[in-house]
């Protein structure tokens, strides 16, 4: 494999906000955007932080309301 120069390199931010996760025993919840959620499920509880080719910065803007 091949290392790019760092002038061709992408700085990510592939790990969404952690007021934006929500983990339990065997999944993870995250909100990439408004309105776009990320369901992960795995009994080792190992899940993926890499940035997909569309969510390369999962930092979405997030207000909670009631009602």
């Amino acid at each position: 494999m091949h290392i790019l120069p760092d002038h061709f390199q992408i700085n990510f931010s592939p790990i969404a906000n952690q007021d934006a996760i929500v983990t339990r025993p065997h999944y993870r919840i995250s909100m990439l955007t408004s309105r776009l959620i990320r369901l992960e499920y795995d009994l080792k509880n190992i899940f993926e932080d890499r940035p997909s080719q569309v969510f390369w910065y999962d930092q979405p803007f997030l207000t909670i309301g009631n009602g």
